[in-house]
């Protein structure tokens, strides 16, 4: 048994009050913006231990937010699918089940804001990210679309049960059941969310460099596969409680061939990208253990030039005998691809 106490609910941060003249009641806050933008703009804006602000500009938010989620689903309701599952379909589906699993958890522990941000905007993210990934979406969507419906559904019901029978169903979604955690489980594919989180993060760091370098043309370097060996060796150490002295003996004692001055600086730089990942990304390293980064540059290189608007010329392994543009091939490390543009001309 719990006892939940909500915060105060304040209107452009204050206090309602009949003296101040801003009184807002459920009621007219509906007639204005309709029950599922209120109950989203509510549901987003604090967990329920806090105060709530509920103003003008974010209940106007959550109306744009769910015609933009209408539009999508709509969109993809229209169009003919394909039926091949590859890595970016594998990649959606590991998506939701991981999100799905992650909203359960935030609602039986009462974090209504976790949980709805998570379904409105990660997931309706993911899968605009998916239709950038695919030349032709795959009918796997219709399964993503299926369940994140029915998430949609607790928060906004109305429009969910809409767009539900718009797509052809003829039960209530409310009496719809949400897979099992079990189920779910079955499509976590940690090794393909990693590929897709380095993939986001080499857009990230391509964007970084163009800020500071004007240029359309781009080489990048990747580390040996054998090096993520030793960056998930130093995430268990840093996870069994060590430091870099204790990274820096792990490592001298693992003879890699290297002088000890050598092998002093290589662990540094391991600990420094090791120490830099996020939670998410440790964890799914630990899990998979490595990327071909090779590979999956290869594969995702059209979807990274779309989304940074440079050409990638070529992508090499640091360990070959390939072209050293800027002297930057030694610098790869894993995780962190060492990218040299080509400037332009003035």
């Amino acid at each position: 048994k719990q006892i939940v106490a909500n915060g105060w609910v304040l209107v452009s941060g204050m206090k309602m009050s009949k003296s101040k003249g801003n009184i807002r009641t459920l009621r007219g806050l509906i007639d204005l913006y309709s029950p599922d933008a209120v109950r989203l703009a509510l549901s987003v804006e604090a967990e329920v231990e806090q105060d709530l602000n509920f103003s003008e500009d974010r209940a106007l938010s959550a109306v744009e937010k769910l015609g933009d989620v209408e539009k999508t689903i709509e969109m993809l309701s229209t169009i003919e699918l394909g039926s091949g599952v590859d890595l970016p379909e594998r990649w959606l589906l590991s998506r939701l089940a991981t999100n799905t699993l992650r909203v359960y958890e935030d609602l039986d522990n009462v974090r209504i804001r976790s949980a709805g941000v998570r379904v409105f905007y990660v997931m309706h993210q993911d899968l605009k990210k998916y239709l950038a990934l695919v030349k032709r979406p795959s009918k796997v969507v219709r399964r993503y679309i299926d369940v994140w419906l029915k998430l949609i559904s607790i928060f906004t019901p109305f429009i969910a049960e809409e767009i539900w029978h718009r797509l052809g169903n003829e039960s209530l979604i409310a009496s719809e059941l949400l897979p099992e955690v079990e189920e779910l489980k079955e499509f976590i594919d940690y090794e393909v969310e990693l590929a897709l989180d380095y993939v986001d993060k080499v857009v990230s760091d391509v964007r970084s460099i163009m800020r500071v370098i004007k240029g359309k043309e781009a080489v990048i370097y990747v580390a040996p596969e054998y090096m993520y060996e030793h960056l998930v060796d130093v995430l268990k150490v840093i996870k069994a409680g060590g430091r870099l002295p204790e990274v820096i003996e792990y490592m001298v004692k693992k003879n890699l061939g290297l002088s000890k001055g050598e092998v002093v600086k290589y662990a540094k730089r391991l600990f420094e990208v090791a120490t830099s990942l996020n939670s998410d990304v440790v964890d799914k390293l630990l899990r998979a253990g490595r990327v071909n980064e090779l590979n999956v540059l290869s594969r995702f290189k059209s979807y990274i030039e779309l989304q940074t608007g440079i050409k990638i010329v070529n992508v090499y392994r640091s360990d070959e005998e390939v072209p050293d543009y800027g002297k930057r091939k030694g610098q790869a490390l894993p995780w962190r691809p060492s990218i040299f543009i080509f400037r332009e001309s003035t």
